[in-house]
């Protein structure tokens, strides 16, 4: 009988472990650069979203880019959990799948309707703005604009207007559309972003909009251009266009230093049509023909008081 101990073939037990180490750093490597990228991913989309949601225009954009951002932070976490805390080789792809198919779901949908906000109108109302005129708030100080309220034994009552805006608002549709709110905001751009700050609205339907060159020359204007008195309490007909003028006053501590305007229209159906104005037409002189004075009279015979339209 031969020798049956015959020697047994060596492995490089080195190699083979040399060969895991590389496997397990490279693994490592991956899911720390995966972990990196949704970190930056979900910090921009946070950011994204919070800023776009804050602003009433863009606020579904934004909470589509910040449900992108949640869902961006979830995937990280399941991939740096999934391999720290678990030690899986495996990445999990359905679950992957899924989670960046809702990211790219959620983002496209919030930057499309980003999109369609920002450079499109909507398909209810077109506003333009032809003139305005423009006070700049001074303390203790009164515009020379105002809505003016008259009321028995010789007093008025009257409200300072900041923007006096000449608006036209056009019916796009084929129905009519009752409006039930305008609102104008201003902006200053700061770190090239619009901070946008709501005016206050002057009630000028049931008041006279009076000029005051000097308190003894005041003017009363014709009413012939009251938006509000022209709009009336009926729905604007199908491409039927209303115009006239609007009051707004500044809110306190804010001096209206803006380089854009925008207009919202609300109509009943809850549809809002946003639209900015870059450089508004300023106007600083009594030339429209729509500011026409009907009589005079002195501020300084009756007795005045003023009330700001910002609660």
């Amino acid at each position: 009988m031969g020798n049956n101990n015959h020697p047994r073939p060596k492995f490089n037990s080195n190699k083979k472990g040399k060969r895991g180490n590389n496997e397990q750093f490279n693994v490592t490597a991956h899911v720390g650069a995966t972990d990196y990228l949704f970190s930056i991913l979900t910090a921009i989309f946070l950011g994204m979203g919070g800023i776009l949601a804050s602003d009433e225009q863009f606020r579904w954009p934004g909470i589509s880019f910040f449900i992108g951002g949640i869902l961006s932070g979830a995937c990280g976490f399941f991939i740096h959990m999934r391999h720290r805390a678990l030690d899986k080789k495996d990445a999990a792809i359905k679950t992957q799948l899924a989670l960046c198919a809702g990211i790219v779901c959620f983002i496209t949908l919030g930057a499309s309707q980003w999109w369609f906000k920002a450079t499109r109108d909507s398909e209810v109302f077109n506003t333009l703005i032809v003139n305005d005129f423009f006070t700049r708030p001074a303390p203790g100080g009164t515009p020379p604009f105002n809505a003016a309220a008259f009321l028995p034994n010789n007093e008025i009552v009257l409200h300072p207007i900041n923007h006096l805006l000449y608006v036209r608002i056009t019916n796009l549709t084929n129905l009519p559309r009752r409006l039930v709110g305008v609102s104008v905001e201003t902006s200053e751009r700061r770190w090239g972003l619009p901070k946008w700050e709501r005016l206050c609205p002057v009630e000028m339907r049931g008041s006279s909009l009076i000029f005051m060159a000097v308190p003894t020359e005041s003017s009363e204007m014709s009413d012939e251009y009251n938006f509000e008195k022209n709009l009336g309490d009926k729905p604007i007909s199908p491409h039927e266009t209303v115009s006239g003028w609007l009051g707004w006053e500044c809110p306190k501590g804010n001096e209206c230093n803006a380089t854009s305007l925008r207009v919202a229209v609300l109509d009943a159906s809850g549809a809002t049509t946003w639209q900015v104005v870059s450089e508004p037409p300023v106007v600083m002189t009594l030339e429209p023909a729509a500011i026409r004075p009907i009589r005079k009279f002195n501020l300084l015979e009756m007795h005045f008081r003023t009330m700001s339209s910002c609660r």
